[in-house]
């Protein structure tokens, strides 16, 4: 049994589903792929980027780093698979890591009786890699939505059409259910269709940010877990 339970300052007892961003989120992914995309971009293409560089433009939409980065039309669909492709395929070599405390704060989320959603812009392929270092599989979630389920991104509102779709199947409405992100983008998506929002700072966002914003946030995912008094 679990020594940890949810912080409800943070979950409050209206909150009926959870739903996060999972890159940046659950799992450290900024440091991990930055080096995989300095690694492919020089070994393949011949162009060198600067991490400084890549660091402004970090929690863009992928499709965005990609055109950017690897210097092809956002409109040749044909280049953009062939760069993704190929930056998947070491996506095994640069393993992203679970920030401390994330598997107790999922399985406290889970306890709790509070369905449980993912919705990320990463693809499918490359969230696999991360279900090992977190510790869980595809079924562990109540629902998983990445940028293969929807060609919209956020900060666009509609990103969460599909989810609110499974939310609704659940008799779940958006303002009883918490989105918690690491960027601002996050917050605008989330904000737009009525979802309650809670930012991490782990990654391009910080405090002050997410204040002048308007939005709450935490240290780390691991913040919404406290110890059980009786444990």
């Amino acid at each position: 049994m679990s020594s940890f339970e949810l912080n409800r300052h943070l979950v409050p007892e209206s909150t009926q589903a959870f739903v996060a961003d999972w890159d940046d989120t659950v799992v450290g992914t900024v440091d991990a792929k930055v080096r995989q995309h300095i690694m492919v971009a020089k070994k393949h293409y011949g162009i060198t980027l600067e991490r400084e560089t890549m660091l402004l433009d970090w929690g863009k939409p992928l499709h965005e780093l990609i055109a950017k980065w690897y210097q092809i039309d956002p409109a040749d669909e044909t280049a953009f698979s062939e760069v993704l492709t190929t930056v998947l395929s070491y996506s095994g070599e640069f393993l992203k890591r679970p920030f401390p405390h994330a598997r107790e704060a999922l399985d406290a989320i889970k306890a709790a009786d509070i369905p449980l959603g993912v919705v990320t812009g990463s693809p499918r392929n490359d969230i696999y890699h991360d279900f090992e270092v977190v510790g869980v599989g595809p079924s562990y979630f109540d629902y998983f939505q990445t940028s293969d389920d929807t060609d919209v991104h956020k900060p666009n509102p509609l990103v969460f059409a599909p989810a609110i779709h499974w939310l609704a199947e659940q008799g779940i409405a958006p303002q009883n259910t918490l989105y918690m992100g690491d960027t601002l983008n996050d917050f605008y998506a989330a904000d737009g269709v009525g979802f309650k929002f809670l930012g991490v700072e782990t990654a391009s966002t910080d405090l002050p940010a997410f204040y002048a914003a308007g939005a709450l946030s935490i240290r780390s995912i691991g913040d919404l877990i406290k110890r059980k008094t009786n444990s």
